[in-house]
């Protein structure tokens, strides 16, 4: 007689955690990448006030970063945004 919780329960807690981490970090990556094809589309417009509020936070991360905002400089570069 054992009072003991069955392992395979906290288990499946723990791989659906983890799914769901890996699904918020494609999520992030893909928001990240997403600014290359859109800034494309936009090269020579000025795009809806949506998609500019849609990406003010990287805009504001970069001016923190000096590292990323090149690195962002060089990824528009690749998209032919710049």
């Amino acid at each position: 007689m054992s009072d003991e919780q069955p392992v395979h329960s906290t288990r499946k807690g723990a791989g659906i955690l983890g799914i769901l981490l890996l699904w918020v970090a494609l999520a992030l990556v893909l928001y990240v990448l997403s600014v290359g094809p859109v800034a494309r589309y936009y090269r020579g417009k000025n795009p809806p006030n949506m998609v500019l509020a849609f990406y003010s936070p990287l805009e504001g991360i970069c001016k923190g970063f000096p590292a990323l905002d090149k690195f962002f400089d060089w990824y528009f570069e690749q998209w032919g945004a710049r």
